[in-house]
């Protein structure tokens, strides 16, 4: 019987090789975490990188516009929120404490 042990690994990416990563891993049907993994059984296993070559150089191209903006990125809610023009106004609800 062969126990299965689990590690987490953590790595930093900028925001733009992020959302690249995760655009190709949602292209060819998988996630970063399992396209990762591959990576590192393949790179143990076989000493080689990686073993979706194929799939990859397909969905790079598709993926490599970079986006206009970062998914949540300064100024990603602009002209989503408003404030109103009595915003600075007493409430009436108020009125007794005022």
């Amino acid at each position: 019987m062969q126990i299965t042990v689990s590690t987490q690994i953590s790595t930093q990416l900028d925001d733009t090789t992020m959302f690249q990563f995760g655009k190709v891993c949602e292209i060819i049907g998988l996630t970063p975490s399992n396209t990762v993994g591959m990576l590192i059984r393949d790179f143990v296993d076989r000493n080689f990188l990686p073993s979706i070559e194929k799939e990859i150089k397909t969905a790079k191209k598709s993926a490599k516009k970079k986006p206009s903006k970062l998914p949540y990125g300064f100024g990603c809610m602009k002209d989503q929120i408003w404030i109103s023009e009595d915003f600075g106004s007493p409430m009436e609800d108020f009125k007794d404490y005022m």
